[in-house]
Order: C-alpha cells, then sequence, then structure tokens
C-alpha cells in the first residue's frame, strides 16, 4: 500500500551540481491521506503504541512558570 514511497532505488537531479550528495532525489510526493488510512487499519486492527512512544508522540504546551509577588517578597516573615 505505501511501498511505492519507499523505493530501493531511485533517480536524482543535479541540477547544475557535481556530486550525488548534493542531488535532488526524485520520489513521490506522498499523499498524507493514504498514510493517515494505513494508520488508522494498523491501530484498528490491533497495534498499540508503546508508553514511551505514546509520550513522545503527545503534544504539550504546558510551561513550568513563576509569578513573582512583591507583597510576598515585602513580608520578610513569610
Amino acid at each position: 500500500m505505501l511501498k511505492e514511497y519507499f523505493p530501493e532505488s531511485f533517480d536524482i537531479d543535479l541540477n547544475g551540481r557535481t556530486l550525488p550528495w548534493e542531488a535532488a532525489i526524485l520520489i513521490p510526493f506522498a499523499d498524507e491521506e493514504k498514510f493517515i488510512k494505513a494508520e488508522e487499519y494498523l491501530f484498528d486492527n490491533g497495534m498499540k503504541l508503546s508508553e514511551y512512544h505514546q509520550k513522545r508522540n503527545t503534544i504539550s504546551f504546558t510551561f513550568p512558570s513563576f509569578h513573582y509577588d512583591k507583597v510576598l517578597a515585602a513580608d520578610k516573615s513569610a
């Protein structure tokens, strides 16, 4: 299903360059919808992520922060 996006050999475009590692690799653009459907299929058929991968794939916008309180700073007995 997704094998076409992971070829064993592929063409390159040197585009005026001389060294192979400077070339653009010519592979098909990924169809995001195909990847999402493949992922859904895997999860629907029992694939599970490890706890590490679940945590790694979680988006979190929690940032520790500090608040300076002038009243508490002025009260030396606190």
